[in-house]
């Protein structure tokens, strides 16, 4: 089965995979303040599912995941998808920010950022 397009009219869809559910609600709720649809994974297994039926405009992924990581996301990410991809981290080591940039996340940016930031970087993505 292949991934649904999104209607011209649609608010731009982002899906959010990070293993912290209020981490989650809090962004979910923010971003779509400000117009986004957001969808939220909590796990790997999940996050290929939803992929399958859906095709975000945008990817919002963690690096540091309970079960595998952002990194190891990314990469099989980028075998099948070319969507955006913005890396939220809390991971201390830079060399983790330059892996997922060559591997191709479109940006990284820290988990300690304000919400305004990231909206920011989410807005100056999609409209490359």
């Amino acid at each position: 089965m292949s991934a649904m397009p999104r209607p011209a009219e649609a608010p731009p869809r982002i899906l959010l995979f990070d293993d912290d559910p209020a981490y989650c609600g809090e962004m979910s709720r923010y971003l779509q303040a400000y117009g986004f649809a957001v969808t939220t994974v909590l796990n790997a297994a999940d996050f290929a599912d939803r992929l399958a039926v859906e095709a975000p405009d945008l990817i919002l992924l963690d690096q540091l995941l309970g079960d595998t990581t952002g990194t190891d996301v990314l990469r099989g990410l980028r075998a099948r998808t070319d969507t955006p991809c913005i890396i939220v981290t809390g991971a201390p080591d830079p060399m983790d920010r330059v892996v997922n940039l060559e591997l191709g996340a479109d940006d990284d940016v820290d988990k300690s950022a304000p919400s305004r930031e990231l909206l920011a970087r989410i807005r100056a993505v999609l409209r490359r």
